[in-house]
């Protein structure tokens, strides 16, 4: 086989592979070990969403356990987002200072934290420690003026402890992001 030909079988089955891979996103498992997975837009009223359930399937490195090792460990579950607005001009990324409206909710609806009825916007600066790792995890990638929805799990969010008389202890956590400005 020549050198084109080769490369052209390399990239069919590079093509073939990331088709498979989006098909794993489209059925909701998880194709990959990332932390953040991103849903696609919809028309859904994001007052109506709840945090999401949590996933048990297994990771392709851990069904195909070949280090004489017992049972699998189950992945923690991870941070899912999904655009609600797309923003434009600055993108939020690592050390980036932002402002933003946020929504809080627990897992039965009930409302934890409303920036917008506290009349004011939420402050931080992104991977400084300043916000919780599900929101600061959940900024990143976004475009001022836009809007996100994320489930967060409670390792990402207040954890064991919670916050006493607000968010209970191993809370999953629904936000709603409106992303005013980067600096």
């Amino acid at each position: 086989m020549t050198f084109s030909k080769a490369a052209l079988v390399l990239i069919g089955l590079s093509v073939l592979g990331l088709g498979i891979s989006q098909a794993f996103f489209k059925n909701g498992d998880e194709a990959t070990s990332s932390d953040i997975e991103t849903a696609s837009n919809s028309e859904q009223d994001p007052s109506e969403v709840k945090v999401a359930p949590e996933s048990n399937s297994l990771t392709n490195s851990e069904t195909n356990n070949n280090a004489g090792q017992s049972a699998p460990q189950e992945q923690p579950p991870r941070l899912q987002t999904k655009d609600l607005k797309a923003g434009s001009t600055k993108q939020v990324v690592e050390g980036s200072k932002v402002s933003f409206n946020i929504i809080v909710k627990l897992q039965d609806g009930k409302v934890v934290f409303d920036s917008y009825k506290e009349g004011r916007p939420w402050q931080g600066t992104i991977g400084d420690g300043s916000l919780i790792n599900g929101i600061d995890r959940g900024l990143l990638g976004m475009f001022q003026g836009g809007k996100r929805a994320l489930w967060i799990p409670p390792q990402l969010a207040y954890g064991t402890n919670g916050i006493p008389s607000q968010v209970p202890p191993n809370a999953k956590l629904y936000a709603e992001l409106e992303l005013i400005s980067v600096f």
